[in-house]
């Protein structure tokens, strides 16, 4: 047993010594083919078999198809998005340009640096604070004073959503801008008379409008020591609580440059301050002030002597002489409103001959014009315009002595009830802008030969007439008008529909309530001639 175990030792440590020499002839010939590492297999039955052959050459590993791929494109990391704060200061405060001002004031809290850029750039820019500036860009409608006040004050109160705007938010808003147009009459439910201890801050204001908003003596005495160069001022009622005439006083006298002053609708008004009114005053509106004596107004008509355009409506304080007197004073007026005046019959009537300038003229249920006052009118060689609505007095005769003011182009004889012959006027002063509403003695023919003849018309208002408008209107489109040069556009009542109207290339129909505003009337209305600065 003992050899046998020494005869199977010798074996195995020979077999182990040819095995470490094919592996060592196997390197070898690896590093003459120029392989520079090789894996040894492992010691096994089938490894045993393959090593019969000694060309046998073990495969080198694979590379990655990243490494062999030499077409391949390679990744980069994901690039870091530019933020706000990455811009430069010109280009963020172009950008804050287009914020609303409530986005502005969230602006600032970003950091110091966007504080900084809003507050030295954005801001200075502001120098219009009004209604729209304050909803710009905002999900906040446009409110028109004369529908929130007028149309739904009592019927739907929550109508017109706005903003909260105190007198602590006009106080942030004047120590960063450089307002020059103010414009608070929106907001009158929610500001006071203290809004005007913060004036002290917009020395430079020039357009001032606090309509509706209660003032006192001390908030006008300190509106004239802060605002000297204030040009265009806005206090309809506002002086309906108290006596305010000394702090009109102060402000008269502190600030001469007023152009502008609109004093309408005050019925604690009563002109003790129109003595120091400025002298270079253009324009004055005092309708509805029934409070103002007579004296005041004779005051006003020797320290006014540029006024151009003066507004007295529903004042019947003063007898027409009185009238005829101031009014011979202001001979540089340029447009004139003398309304709602009821009188006797055995008042005399109102002279307009001094008038050299006169443009305007509105006299809309005045009782105090007549045939004579009309003939005067022709000593007006520069009036454009007339407003003679609910002129009952009148007849066609009237229109006889209206044809010798030749410069005549625009005339509202609305609510006329004698009214039925216009076709040879209109011809007569080639007219372009005519208004006949309610005249119920105008017929069908009239108004035929006054939309296919009178060529010279381009605006017409033809409300609430006694005719058969669907009729009317086929008639006269189905005439050429070859003469014509100008579309007319003409104002029908919407409610009456119309059907199958023959196609008309000069003429542009608009439809519009009979009651209402017409779309045409700023032709005749003085309070929509006064440009406004912008």
């Amino acid at each position: 047993m003992s050899e046998d175990n020494t005869k199977k030792t010798a074996m195995e440590s020979g077999t182990s010594r040819n095995l470490q020499k094919r592996k060592r002839k196997i390197s070898e010939n690896a590093v003459h083919n120029g392989i520079n590492s090789m894996i040894a297999p492992k010691e096994s039955k089938y490894w045993m078999r393959s090593m019969k052959s000694e060309s046998h050459i073990a495969v080198p590993p694979k590379k990655s198809r990243k490494q062999t791929s030499k077409n391949a494109k390679q990744v980069k990391p994901p690039e870091t998005a530019m933020l706000l704060t990455d811009l430069p200061n010109e280009i963020l405060g172009k950008i804050s340009e287009y914020l609303s001002f409530d986005d502005l004031f969230r602006l600032e809290r970003v950091n110091k640096r966007i504080r900084a850029v809003v507050t030295s750039y954005t801001w200075p820019q502001k120098h219009t604070l009004d209604h729209e500036s304050i909803i710009y860009n905002t999900m906040y409608p446009k409110i028109s004073l004369a529908e929130e006040r007028i149309y739904f004050r009592n019927q739907r109160r929550n109508c017109f959503k706005r903003h909260n705007v105190n007198d602590k938010s006009i106080k942030m808003i004047f120590s960063r801008a450089k307002i020059y147009n103010l414009d608070l009459s929106i907001y009158h439910s929610t500001l006071t008379y203290q809004v005007s201890s913060s004036f002290s801050m917009v020395p430079q204001l020039n357009v001032l409008n606090l309509s509706f908003i209660r003032l006192t003596n001390n908030s006008l005495r300190t509106i004239a020591r802060y605002c000297p160069l204030l040009e265009e001022v806005f206090f309809e009622q506002c002086f309906c609580d108290g006596k305010v005439e000394q702090g009109l006083e102060v402000l008269f006298t502190k600030c001469p440059n007023i152009k502008y002053l609109n004093l309408a609708e005050n019925n604690k008004l009563y002109g003790d301050s129109f003595s120091c009114i400025p002298s270079g005053l253009l324009y004055l509106n005092l309708a509805n002030c029934y409070n103002v004596n007579a004296n005041a107004i004779g005051a006003l008509a020797e320290s006014a002597m540029n006024l151009e355009t003066l507004i007295l409506e529903n004042y019947d304080n003063a007898a027409v002489a009185n009238f005829n007197s101031w009014l011979g004073k202001l001979k540089k007026l340029k447009y004139l409103e003398v309304s709602n005046i009821f009188m006797g019959q055995d008042y005399p009537s109102l002279d307009f001959s001094n008038f050299q300038e006169l443009e305007m003229l509105c006299l809309r249920y005045n009782t105090l014009v007549n045939a004579v006052s009309l003939k005067t009118l022709q000593h007006c060689p520069k009036l454009k315009a007339i407003d003679l609505r609910f002129g009952q007095q009148f007849d066609n005769s009237a229109l006889e002595l209206l044809q010798k003011c030749k410069s005549l182009q625009y005339c509202n004889f609305s609510n006329w009830a004698q009214l039925s012959n216009v076709v040879d006027f209109v011809k007569h002063l080639k007219l372009q802008y005519f208004a006949i509403n309610e005249c119920r003695e105008i017929s069908a023919d009239t108004v035929h030969k006054l939309l296919t003849e009178c060529v010279s018309l381009r605006y017409v208002e033809l409300l609430g007439l006694n005719i058969d408008y669907q009729k009317v209107l086929s008639n006269a489109f189905k005439q050429p008008c070859p003469q014509r040069r100008n579309i007319l556009r003409l104002a029908t009542p919407r409610a009456n529909p119309y059907y199958n109207l023959p196609s008309c290339n000069w003429v542009d129909i608009s439809t519009c309530e009979p009651y209402g505003p017409t779309p045409f009337s700023g032709f005749t209305s003085i309070r929509a001639q006064y440009p406004h600065k912008q």
